[in-house]
C-alpha cells in the first residue's frame, strides 16, 4: 500500500467504526475524526518537509 492512500484508508476505517458505535458517541465521535485528521495531515506534512530537507 503506497503512502499516499494511507490516509484515505484510514479515514474509511474511522468512518466505519464511527458508523458501527454512532448511536454510542454521537456528535463526540465526529469531532474526534476531525482532530484525528488534523493530527493525521500535520504528521504526513511534516515528514514531507523533512524529507525534502
Amino acid at each position: 500500500m503506497s503512502l499516499r492512500f494511507l490516509p484515505t484508508f484510514v479515514l474509511v476505517k474511522l468512518k466505519v467504526l464511527i458508523a458501527s458505535y454512532k448511536d454510542f458517541y454521537g456528535s463526540m465521535s465526529i469531532i474526534t475524526l476531525f482532530v484525528s485528521t488534523v493530527l493525521f495531515n500535520n504528521v504526513i506534512h511534516t515528514r514531507k518537509v523533512q524529507e525534502s530537507l
